[in-house]
């Protein structure tokens, strides 16, 4: 087996980059979709309010960025 790196493995996160949309109804569970984040006993799409990422100097650091 032959591993490859990622094509942009060494850049910065893109913030220009744009989202993808996942079409959820043909996917069946138990748990009924939620409106909001406050909603409770279902599922939502996380908002990335809040959301952290590594740093550029994170493995010297440990320090997280917000995104």
């Amino acid at each position: 087996m032959i591993l490859v790196a990622a094509p942009n493995a060494s850049k910065e996160l893109d913030l220009d980059a744009s989202s993808i949309t996942i079409d959820v109804s043909g996917m069946n569970g138990s748990l009924r979709r939620g409106e909001n984040d406050k909603d409770t006993d279902c599922w939502t799409c996380p908002s990335g309010e809040g959301f952290m990422i590594r740093g550029k100097n994170y493995l010297k650091d440990n320090s997280k960025v917000s995104y």
